[in-house]
């Protein structure tokens, strides 16, 4: 029953939309863009202790990952002032010389994030809330673009962000994080809640599912969904997918296979991707369909719509089915990193009656 309410209460405002007489554009307001971080280098230092301060930075795992603590915009006191929210990453090779000769420092694909850090500063084991995963391309550089209107109640304030890249070169890469705050393109949105469930967690043959206990509130919230990010790593991984299955209760909700198969598009971004002949056409390595992600884009998310978390407490559970093991050929073991939250609303408010006549 608290389904079918839910439902009849968004009919009722897509009716109420349907019916109601257009209005006069408001005055467009100019977006608001925040750096985080512009032009730092991202490079492996395996001397470098596990975390160090530096201009108001701070470094962690050798230098593949930097932090920022700043103050965000501040939120809406109202939710129908909400605002859409992008995340942009400019990303670009570090070019070193080699026998009097320029060289792309890094020149292989490396697994980006960019994540909330939650908690207080310098919290041990702090949750962190994956916003963008992106994947360097093949020696060339990008930008990356992530909608994350739904993170906006993490996303003011003193806020703490990180940026990740998992390059094993030093020096290798250069990067520039925006926040960029767009008034007018909120669209449906009412943003309310986040509740982390998976954290970029690495699921194995051997270690393949994750359950997670979550507590909706019982009132003043509207359309949960979860959002998902997955890629398939790790020898054959790479480029097999495997079924995700979502199950809420003990109920399997949905079931789904990530892949990708546009690399053909991202050319102009792989400059040193290998290239040979096949059948008469050059096939580049990064045409090469993959398990949901592709050199030189993002990792889009899967979002769907639960209506079956009614207010209460509710076990969530994700699994990865068919991971292969210990790859002999390959020495390497395939693998999944999926992170995950469910994202909830405010419910807009019930149009007004009709005057009396």
């Amino acid at each position: 029953m608290k389904t079918m309410t839910l439902t009849a209460g968004l009919m009722v405002t897509l009716a109420t939309l349907c019916a109601s007489p257009v209005m006069a554009a408001l005055p467009r307001q100019e977006p608001q863009q925040v750096t985080v971080l512009e032009g730092v280098a991202f490079g492996w230092n395996e001397q470098a202790p596990p975390m160090t301060e530096l201009d108001g930075l701070v470094i962690r795992q050798q230098g593949q990952v930097i932090e920022r603590r700043l103050a965000l915009p501040a939120a809406p006191t109202n939710q129908r002032d909400a605002v859409r929210l992008v995340a942009i990453v400019e990303i670009e090779p570090v070019i070193t010389t080699e026998h009097e000769q320029p060289r792309i420092a890094d020149p292989w694909t490396r697994l980006g994030h960019v994540g909330v850090v939650l908690g207080p500063p310098g919290a041990e084991n702090p949750v962190v809330v994956e916003l963008m995963r992106f994947i360097t391309p093949f020696g060339g550089a990008a930008r990356f673009e992530q909608d994350v209107t739904s993170y906006a109640p993490i996303l003011s304030g003193e806020t703490t962000l990180r940026l990740h890249v998992s390059t094993w070169f030093s020096p290798a890469w250069k990067a520039t994080l925006r926040l960029e705050y767009r008034p007018g393109e909120a669209g449906y949105r009412r943003p309310k809640l986040v509740l982390p469930l998976l954290g970029e967690h690495r699921l194995t043959a051997r270690d393949s599912k994750r359950s997670v206990t979550v507590e909706i509130p019982a009132s003043g919230i509207a359309l949960p969904r979860l959002h998902i990010l997955t890629s398939g790593h790790g020898g054959p991984q790479e480029f097999l997918t495997a079924d995700h299955v979502l199950r809420i209760d003990g109920r399997e909700i949905i079931r789904f296979r990530p892949w990708r198969e546009d690399g053909g598009t991202l050319h102009d971004s792989n400059p040193t991707s290998h290239r040979a002949p096949l059948d008469g056409r050059e096939l580049w390595s990064s045409d090469i369909d993959r398990s949901g992600w592709l050199p030189g884009s993002i990792v889009h998310p899967y979002r769907v719509p639960l209506p079956e978390l009614t207010p209460g407490r509710h076990v969530i559970e994700i699994e990865v089915v068919g991971i292969p093991g210990w790859d002999v050929e390959t020495a390497e073991q395939g693998y999944w990193i999926v992170s995950a939250v469910v994202v909830v609303d405010e419910p807009w408010p019930a149009p007004a009656p009709p005057p009396t006549p």
